[in-house]
């Protein structure tokens, strides 16, 4: 099994090594302050690790809602087992 994954790292890392050589070409990119002359493979490398990053964070959003969310029914299923004990301990009382 380690085997298989170092294997897929030095895939990974063969690759990336190729898609920079094919992708050597310089562009400029302008930004509001200043101007930046980058090679195309390291501004789609960057891109990419900004939208995962933009990913991350929504998904942590949503992660912590739904967190909240099990914690609030997690305790009102604890107070409604709670109640259904307290419920059966008490005896009937007939009324006649």
């Amino acid at each position: 099994m380690r085997i298989a994954i170092t294997v897929c790292y030095l895939l990974l890392i063969l690759l990336g090594v190729s898609f920079a050589a094919l992708n050597a070409t310089s562009v400029h990119v302008n930004l509001y302050v200043t101007q930046l002359v980058l090679p195309i493979s390291v501004l789609m490398t960057v891109m990419l690790g900004v939208g995962v990053c933009f990913g991350f964070l929504m998904f942590l959003n949503r992660y912590w809602r739904l967190k909240a969310d099990h914690r609030k029914i997690t305790n009102q299923l604890k107070l409604t087992e709670r109640e259904i004990k307290n419920l059966r301990s008490i005896p009937l009382q007939d009324q006649h």
